[in-house]
């Protein structure tokens, strides 16, 4: 029950989404309420609530939000078909097309990592600017040149 009540906080609303959308006839208030069945048994419970969330489909809003919003290993590999098609392409271009060839390739790049690397490059611009506004300090220049 613990392990149940612990991803229903993490993840409520896919969660419920998921089940509704996966498992027709599945109300995570069922779980909630502690609903039974007219023999007395429990309509969802932690077990069943557990396995049906063990299964989910990669693709599905739980599994998502478990991974940060990674892409699934089917969606990785091809989007990285799409860009080696893509680089090979910008290669032949720039062997045989000569000047007027060039082809930037489009790259599609997992969003995770996109924003990842946006944070990365977010915060190495604060260093350079911190750093730089010291080193300037240092030497008694003004920055606003």
């Amino acid at each position: 029950m613990m392990e149940a009540l612990w991803l229903w906080r993490q993840f409520p609303r896919q969660i419920a989404s998921d089940l509704s959308q996966f498992h027709s006839g599945r109300r995570i208030s069922d779980w909630h309420r502690g609903t039974c069945d007219d023999r007395g048994f429990l309509v969802l419970s932690s077990y069943e609530l557990l396995e049906l969330i063990e299964f989910l489909p990669e693709s599905g809003a739980f599994k998502s939000a478990a991974r940060g919003g990674a892409w699934t290993e089917d969606q990785i590999v091809a989007a990285e078909t799409f860009n080696e098609i893509a680089r090979f392409r910008a290669s032949y271009h720039a062997v045989n097309g000569g000047k007027d060839g060039a082809y930037e390739p489009f790259s599609f790049d997992d969003p995770a990592i996109r924003v990842r690397k946006a944070r990365e490059a977010e915060a190495e611009l604060a260093w350079k600017r911190e750093s730089q506004g010291s080193l300037f300090d240092e030497l008694g220049w003004s920055s606003d040149a």
